[in-house]
């Protein structure tokens, strides 16, 4: 379970849709400046935490010891 938790986390990094639609939500550069950075930070955030939990995660050997 907890590998499928990393995984689901890692399933935040898509952003490539997210851009795109935030080029459409928000006509004026500024906005949709801030919108994309705001995806990459999140997409950035997903990445690490869901790393953190994959290396924590106990692989196959110490999970049967």
């Amino acid at each position: 379970w907890p590998h499928v938790l990393g995984l689901g986390i890692l399933g935040g990094i898509g952003f490539t849709m997210s851009f795109f639609i935030s080029g459409q939500a928000f006509p004026v550069a500024n906005d949709s400046a801030a919108a994309k950075i705001a995806v990459f930070s999140a997409s950035m955030l997903s990445a690490l935490i869901g790393v953190a939990v994959l290396w924590k995660a106990p692989n196959q050997e110490t999970a049967i010891s």
